[in-house]
């Protein structure tokens, strides 16, 4: 499932906060070339797919993530990313490929979440629960009716 591959890459990749405070992320910086080509591979088969789709499978964490990792990768680091131990993307992805995919990414992850979230206000408003009107708040609606 393309879901739990792209939520096990951002969990490789994302910041976490040690006990002593000092940030850490699980994958080396050598990986990072490795992991943005399986990312980049998700996020062009979604891509394929058109917005036709209801889901996708990064969120927008998930892209912030990949983001950042991206950048860190582009900078190529001397004292972050070692060289001699640094892997590289696939050879038939250009860095403006990498970043066109991130930019359509971060877009449908917006849509998805705007389309949640205009679902749960959609289903909190049609979720009209009849067991919370008391009988003094029913007596109050229909008093006026029933005189």
């Amino acid at each position: 499932n393309k879901s739990d591959v792209a939520n096990s890459l951002v969990e490789c990749l994302r910041d976490r906060s040690s006990t002593d405070g000092s940030v850490i992320i699980l994958a080396p910086p050598g990986l990072y070339g490795y992991l943005l080509t399986i990312a980049y591979d998700i996020l062009q088969f979604e891509a394929s797919q058109g917005l036709t789709q209801k889901t996708s499978a990064f969120d927008l964490k998930g892209i912030q993530t990949l983001l950042c990792r991206f950048t860190q990768y582009c900078s190529k680091d001397e004292f972050y990313i070692s060289k001699a131990s640094s892997s590289s993307m696939r050879s038939d992805i250009s860095l403006d490929q990498m970043r066109l995919a991130l930019g359509k990414g971060l877009m449908r992850a917006f849509v998805t979440e705007n389309a949640k979230l205009a679902r749960d206000e959609y289903d909190s408003s049609a979720d009209f629960d009849t067991n919370e009107l008391s009988e003094a708040s029913v007596e109050q609606l229909l008093g006026p009716s029933m005189d």
